[in-house]
């Protein structure tokens, strides 16, 4: 049980890191653009803080994936019979999940993402085309991360909703 509640908390914390993350994010970046003289600093500030999370992001994740494997396997659902048990079904549930979150997150980070910004002489700029399909993608991302934070409150206190 031991190990057990340990995988948890290291699942919990990286999740609550990588969301906290996201959610000072839109704070910050939703502050400052309501200050005329941060405008032309907006872009900087965002492309620094992408840049810096991103690599932050991916450590998270891995950590998150390894730990929701080993609270999986901890529980005894990593065997042959997951497809037929109803707590097997909300643990494939949120593994899909995760895959297809990062699978958006890999395309918002790589090819999404930097196009929304330009760099000319040392300065960021933002085009505002690309951020329209950058900011849908992100608010699915964190949409399916609140998601994926409930089916895993379920899971390990043994509801599931199959």
């Amino acid at each position: 049980m031991n190990w057990y509640l340990m995988g948890l908390i290291v699942h919990i914390s990286c999740a609550a890191i990588w969301i906290g993350g996201n959610v000072f994010f839109v704070s910050l970046i939703r502050l400052l653009g309501k200050k005329p003289e941060f405008r032309e600093l907006r872009g900087q500030i965002m492309f620094a803080y992408v840049m810096a999370y991103r690599l932050g992001t991916y450590i998270l994740f891995s950590l998150i994936l390894l730990s929701g494997l080993f609270l999986v396997y901890e529980r005894g659902l990593l065997n042959a019979q997951l497809w037929q048990t109803p707590l097997g079904l909300m643990a494939l549930l949120k593994l899909s999940l995760f895959a297809t979150l990062m699978g958006l997150q890999i395309s918002h980070d790589f090819f999404f993402g930097p196009r929304a910004f330009t760099k000319e002489s040392g300065k960021v700029a933002m085009e505002e085309s690309h951020r329209r399909a950058n900011r849908i993608i992100g608010q699915i991302v964190f949409l399916a991360s609140f998601f994926m934070l409930i089916v895993g409150i379920l899971l390990s206190r043994g509801v599931s909703f199959f």
